[in-house]
């Protein structure tokens, strides 16, 4: 599921996340600007990870993604 995930993200042109490699089955897209255009794009990415039933993790400037922790 991470890497189905990370290969859709990594075709789309994110404005205020860089998307990075994933590591240890979490991905991570790191803020580039605080704007608060960047909330639309948080939204817009954890709707991505649903789809894939992954969890997101924002701590109000980057987003990890993974599995739910149980």
């Amino acid at each position: 599921m991470i890497q189905e995930l990370y290969a859709k993200l990594s075709t789309i042109n994110w404005h205020y996340h860089a998307l990075q490699e994933p590591s240890a089955g979490t991905i991570v897209l790191k803020a580039i600007s605080m704007d608060p255009q960047g909330v639309l794009e948080v939204m817009r990415i954890r709707e991505l990870a649903e789809e894939f039933r992954l969890h997101t993790k924002w701590d109000g400037q980057d987003i990890q993604i993974g599995r739910k922790e149980e």
